[in-house]
């Protein structure tokens, strides 16, 4: 009986002692799982603001652009604004003549 209730206690001891080492394995591959994510997390915001801060760059200079030449060429800019305006009322008196039939 006693040599029965040994192996029951060997037994369960092998079981606990695997148990633990399986553990063990996930918590180092969930360790793992978690470092290569934040370092995947790091590096898309670093590419996010690098995006940023590029589009915020050209942004500017485009404006840039754009003003310098609103200042030397003002009435072309003024013919073209006079040109959009033209065709936005057009379109509309098309549309609403449309409608009407």
């Amino acid at each position: 009986m006693t040599s029965t209730l040994d192996e029951v206690l060997d037994g369960v001891g092998r079981v606990a002692a695997e148990a633990e080492s399986l553990l063990e394995a996930g918590r180092d591959r969930a360790e793992d799982a978690r470092n290569a994510t934040a370092s995947r997390l790091y590096n898309a915001r670093s590419r996010l603001r690098d995006f940023g801060d590029d589009a915020a760059y050209r942004s500017r200079r485009t404006a840039r652009q754009v003003d310098r030449y609103a200042h030397e060429h003002p009435w072309q800019l003024a013919g073209i604004g006079i040109a959009l305006a033209t065709a936005a009322v057009l379109a509309a008196w098309l549309v609403i003549d449309s409608a009407r039939e």
